[in-house]
Parts: C-alpha cells; sequence; structure tokens
C-alpha cells in the first residue's frame, strides 16, 4: 500500500519554515516514502516497516496514515507552547506569536497569545478577557498551556500565571491568592468536566478547581510540574522535575493528597525504569500508562514498567517530550529535531520525512481525525497538523 504524505525533506522544511507564518496555499506533495527516505535513516524503522514491541497490549490497530502540513506563525522570539484540537477545522495554538519577520519591527502591539486553525489558514488572535469583572478590550496576552473540556468550555493560562476560562465567547481571568502571590507559573491543565479541573507549574503548584473555587494541594517547592493528566475514574498522575533537573517523580494524587509513585532512576544507562520523567498520558486507569522520559518510552503495566523504544539506539538520537492518544490503540509521541512517533495497538510507527534537526516540538493534542503538534525552529513558532488518511 503507497502513503501519501506532504514531502518535506530537511531542505524543504528550512526553506517552509522561513517563509510567511501564515500561508494561504501551503504547497502539498505527496510522494512514495521509500523513494525519498532509505531505511537507513532509521535502521530497520522504514516507514513501511513499523516495529511491533513485544508482548503487544491487543490486536485492535489504527492507521499509520496520515497528510501533513507544517505552519510557521510567528517570527522573532516566537513559540508554542500549547496546542488544542477542538475539532478538525478548529485548532487552538497558544504562545508568544509576533507577526514581523525583523526583530527592529517588532512591538507589544505586533505580538498576539493565540492562533486559530480554521481549517484554511491559521488566524491571529489577541484577547480581550475579563479581568475581576472588568473586560480589557486591549489587553495582550501571552498563554502558556490551553485544555479543551468535551462541554465546549476551554481552560487556559496565562503567562502572567493566571488561570482563564473561554465559555460562550468570553475570556474570563480568576485570580487566585496562591498563584498570584507564589508567582506560579502555571504549564499543564487538565480537566473531566466543569467541576474538576487540574492546574500543575512551578515550584510544586498543583490547583484543583471545583467549579466554584481554586484549592491548592500543597507539594514540595523544589519540583516543578511539567506535565498532568487524569481520566473520569478520578485518577490524576502529574510530572514533578527537580529544578536541578537530574531527578523526577510520577504523583499520583487521590483524594486531594499527592503521592509520589514512581521515582525517576536517575541513570541514564538503565534500561529497567525512566531516567527523568518528561510526560504521561493513559487512557483508563488499571490497564497500563505511557511514560515519556530521557532514556527511551515506557509502558507501565500494573506496575511493571516495559520499554518500547530505546533513544540511544537510532540514529538521529530519538528525544520525546509528549505522550498523548485518543485511544490505547491511537498514541502519538513528539519531541526533539521534529520527530513525531505512531503507535497503533501494535506497531510503532516512525515519520523521517518529518525529522528537521533544531525543530522541537513541546505540544500535542488530538481525536481520532486530526493531530495537532507546536514548538519552535530558530526563533519561530512553529505548528504540524496530520490529518488522517483511512
Amino acid at each position: 500500500m503507497v502513503l501519501q504524505l506532504v514531502k518535506y525533506s530537511d531542505s524543504f522544511v528550512k526553506q517552509k519554515l522561513r517563509q510567511h507564518p501564515i500561508p494561504e496555499n501551503p504547497m502539498i506533495i505527496k510522494f512514495i516514502l521509500t523513494l525519498f527516505f532509505p531505511v537507513l535513516l532509521f535502521t530497520g524503522l522504514s516507514c513501511n516497516s513499523p516495529t511491533e514491541p513485544k508482548d503487544n497490549p491487543g490486536p485492535d490497530t489504527t492507521s499509520h496514515n496520515f497528510v501533513w502540513r507544517v505552519d510557521t506563525i510567528g517570527y522573532y522570539q516566537s513559540l508554542v507552547r500549547d496546542v488544542a484540537v477542538i475539532s478538525e477545522n478548529d485548532i487552538w495554538a497558544v504562545g508568544t506569536f509576533y507577526k514581523k519577520h525583523q526583530t527592529q519591527d517588532s512591538t507589544e502591539n505586533d505580538r498576539y497569545g493565540i492562533c486559530k486553525w480554521d481549517g484554511i489558514k491559521w488566524n491571529y488572535l489577541k484577547v480581550p478577557y475579563r479581568f475581576n469583572g472588568v473586560e480589557e478590550p486591549n489587553s495582550n496576552v501571552q498563554f502558556a498551556a490551553i485544555f479543551p473540556l468535551k462541554s465546549g468550555v476551554i481552560w487556559l493560562s496565562s503567562v502572567g500565571r493566571t488561570p482563564i476560562r473561554y465559555k460562550n465567547g468570553i475570556f474570563d481571568s480568576y485570580t487566585t491568592t496562591d498563584v498570584t502571590t507564589d508567582r506560579n507559573y502555571i504549564k499543564k491543565i487538565w480537566g473531566s468536566d466543569e467541576n474538576n479541573v487540574w492546574f500543575v507549574g512551578e515550584k510544586g503548584l498543583i490547583l484543583y478547581y471545583n467549579g466554584s473555587t481554586f484549592t491548592k494541594i500543597p507539594y514540595s517547592d523544589e519540583y516543578d510540574f511539567i506535565d498532568v493528566w487524569g481520566d473520569e475514574t478520578g485518577v490524576v498522575r502529574a510530572v514533578a522535575r527537580e529544578q536541578s533537573g537530574y531527578s523526577s517523580f510520577l504523583v499520583k494524587i487521590e483524594n486531594g493528597r499527592p503521592k509520589n509513585e514512581i521515582i525517576g532512576s536517575g541513570k541514564p544507562e538503565d534500561s529497567i525504569v525512566p531516567d527523568i520523567f518528561h510526560s504521561v498520558w493513559w487512557k483508563t486507569d488499571g490497564s497500563f500508562y505511557w511514560n515519556a522520559s530521557s532514556n527511551g518510552v515506557y509502558i507501565n503495566e500494573k506496575g511493571n514498567y516495559k520499554k518500547i523504544i530505546n533513544h540511544y539506539t537510532f540514529t538521529p538520537w530519538i528525544g520525546t517530550l509528549v505522550v498523548r492518544g485518543c485511544a490505547e490503540n491511537d498514541v502519538f509521541l513528539v519531541g526533539i529535531h521534529g520527530q513525531v512517533i505512531h503507535y497503533n495497538g501494535r506497531t510503532i510507527h516512525f515519520y523521517p520525512e518529518l525529522y528537521t534537526p533544531y525543530l522541537q516540538f513541546n505540544a500535542l493534542c488530538l481525536n481520532q481525525y486530526v493531530v495537532c503538534t507546536g514548538g519552535r525552529f530558530e526563533g519561530m513558532a512553529v505548528t504540524l497538523i496530520g490529518k488522517r488518511v483511512n
């Protein structure tokens, strides 16, 4: 079977990333992968020959076939910090986005906090939101995190460390003593519904919103939280990284209390357990959950770790920073050098045509039809959208 994908070789990506940040008519080229990217790029891991991990969880699979589109959505120290897929034609990228290319021409008036994909192009958005009940139409908010709820409500956090709720077309800012006093940067958000939302961030920040009030959950301020995930059963896990970067914990939060469930080994040569945690994801607690770490990609099944990908055995080195999925047989991982990896329930699939040195993806969101990731390339904000081809 021939895969149809957008061709982005190294030179093409670099040229593409230096074009206008919101191109109206991007070039789309269909090609046969094996004609352009020989298997030696990833030894034994060509796009036509994905790997199959031992003891795979089940026989059900999803398609590895995607059509990809890459865009720059900001110049001059621009950055995508997080993304949210609402639908195929409604995708949000949040961070800091400067429209103008020349550094000397860029000012705060050219800076935006949100770019929205409408199915055709990316649109810059400045956010007027209400602060303490008063609307500030000329506000210039930069954002750090975003998470969409099933109800249509979207939670965000500003770089100014303030939780912001988007509901019925209105951005409302929520000031909390814990956040504004400690000046803790909210890094990630997860929620199951409007009455159960979690915020995690710098200096051990765990903030819980029950639909009306915020509650701070105590944790050591020597650690920064960099990821959080949960499920409908009420289980929540967060990734805590020591500020020195030499140790990490996977923290399980139950009954409002955080517990260090697993500690990163801190030993890259040890392949039995994760070294330094980056990200966590699962569908339903009790089966297994995924961990992206410094020394590989792991599945933890009932307390036992199973290494799925070893970062150090590939050239170029694989460095996954975020793991997300919409089902146990539809999981994506992204990270350094523009690397994108897909697990379909049986096989692991690499997309070497997306590989680009110095391109780092640090945000990821998907549904069963589309996946979006974002990050930075040489000071420019970059997004990648993949649409599934059945």
